[in-house]
């Protein structure tokens, strides 16, 4: 989150509302484990357990793709005025390495965004293109 909003030194909202309804359902929780709502049982704890985590699950997956969008957008604007003559003078391994690296990782996004579940969420998929951004992240 933190990293996402240094990026380009705004807020980013829909994320954190995601964890904002995630909270909430914390709350409906913890009124059940306090005592609170004595009228519920761990079923309701159950079913608000689950919608917490996919609330987070989504609001993951916001941060990265937006986080992803930005960087590349850094990338993008930050060599749009240099030649490649400049880039492989200054960076050798840009056209042979870091370019194709940059493109296979671009490329494997679709497929994190399509195998997302939000009624099955897998955090491997979150890992996986957790990763991907931290290669990005590299990059810049």
């Amino acid at each position: 989150m933190l990293y996402a909003d240094a990026l380009r030194g705004e807020y980013f909202a829909p994320p954190t509302n995601e964890m904002k309804d995630a909270f909430d359902h914390l709350m409906r929780i913890y009124s059940v484990k306090f005592g609170l709502r004595p009228d519920q049982n761990e079923n309701y704890v159950f079913t608000n357990i689950d919608a917490a985590y996919r609330h987070i699950y989504r609001a993951t997956f916001e941060w990265l793709d937006y986080i992803r969008i930005v960087q590349m957008d850094y990338i993008t604007k930050k060599l749009e005025d240099i030649s490649s003559e400049t880039l492989s003078a200054v960076f050798p391994d840009y056209f042979k390495d870091i370019r194709p690296e940059i493109s296979r990782i671009v490329a494997e996004i679709p497929a994190y965004k399509s195998d997302k579940d939000i009624g099955s969420p897998d955090i491997a998929i979150v890992t996986r293109y957790f990763e991907s951004v931290k290669q990005l992240r590299f990059h810049l």
